[in-house]
């Protein structure tokens, strides 16, 4: 049995090489010491990697990866493939350990950026950023090359949330935050009260414009006021127009899939049938960086003759058309 896996999960890069004159994959070990020993602890399965297949970001409670980690305090790590090198990126000032859990890390297409949420109140020096309420969890954007770091989770006038702007959540189904490939926009979510009234107390989802600083709270019902029901796995479009998101039909109720137009202000529902049938207990996995094409899961089936079951769904918003894609070879579910 291999040391320190007992409990956790090994990241691996697959691809596909030429070895002894024939094709096969190739699998590398990715969350190891920089003296090639397996993390002590174990690795969350929410890695990303970059769009041109150089970087690639992961977290770990682990002590051995990189710098010291006494506090086992989750950290993020960043993997450079061709290299074959990694180092722990988020660190403070004076180059030591956050004093909190950092983590569910997201990067870049070219590898210049990595957005993630952090617990930690000494990102910076004399910890201006987290002064008021440095209890609460915050999103971050880093420029990998300059160390560069800005705070994500501030609205316009430099008011930094006053509620965790991070669903601190294990559950493989949620993602608090994403961000654009080229890393202009980031949507994440926040219970914040102080940028708009949220009277639920729910996880609202807003929409970072880095370059221009403005701050856009996305879901809101016809007449402006933001959901009475949870929302998460937020994803933007790239030119920053669409957000699509998992979102309670009504408060307490099965979850839907989402598409918001910010241009339009109309809300699309995602989760539905070729034959018109909205779908509940679904959840938000991925979209195209156009917006047109989204994945889902869904507990349950979309034709009469399916056994009920777990599967990945591909929406095309523009033909309408709902296909279930976790299928064998026969094309069976």
């Amino acid at each position: 049995m291999l040391k320190g896996v007992g409990i956790g999960v090994l990241i691996f890069l697959a691809g596909i090489g030429h070895i002894f004159g024939e094709d096969r994959q190739v699998f590398e070990r990715i969350n190891l010491s920089k003296s090639g020993e397996q993390a002590d602890m174990f690795t969350f399965p929410d890695g990303k990697i970059s769009g041109n297949g150089r970087y690639i970001v992961f977290d770990s409670p682990s002590t051995n990866l990189d710098v010291p980690n006494p506090g086992r305090f989750t950290q993020i790590y960043l993997r450079y493939i061709q290299k074959k090198s990694m180092r722990q990126i988020i660190l403070t000032p004076k180059g030591k350990i956050p004093n909190d859990s950092s983590y569910k890390p997201q990067i870049s297409s070219d590898g210049r950026y990595v957005v993630f949420c952090s617990a930690a109140t000494n990102l910076f020096k004399d910890d201006v950023p987290r002064k008021e309420f440095p209890w609460y969890a915050q999103v971050y954007r880093l420029e990998v090359a300059t160390k560069k770091l800005e705070v994500v989770s501030v609205d316009e006038t430099g008011r930094v949330s006053d509620r965790d702007s991070c669903e601190a959540s294990g559950a493989t189904t949620r993602s608090p935050i994403h961000m654009s490939a080229d890393g202009r926009f980031v949507v994440f979510t926040s219970r914040a009260q102080n940028w708009a009234p949220n009277p639920s107390h729910f996880y609202q989802i807003y929409l970072k414009d880095m370059a221009t600083g403005k701050l856009t709270l996305v879901t809101t019902e016809a007449d402006g006021k933001p959901y009475d029901r949870a929302s998460t796995n937020p994803i933007v479009s790239n030119n920053g127009q669409t957000v699509f998101f998992t979102a309670q039909y009504v408060k307490y109720d099965a979850d839907r899939v989402y598409a918001k137009n910010l241009v339009t202000g109309e809300t699309e529902v995602l989760s539905i049938s070729e034959q018109g049938e909205l779908l509940s207990y679904a959840y938000l996995r991925g979209a195209s960086h156009d917006g047109r094409y989204v994945i889902f899961s869904y507990v349950g089936k979309l034709n009469p003759d399916q056994k009920t079951h777990i599967g990945l769904y591909l929406r095309d918003r523009v033909s309408k058309k709902t296909d279930l894609v976790s299928t064998d070879a026969q094309g069976k579910p």
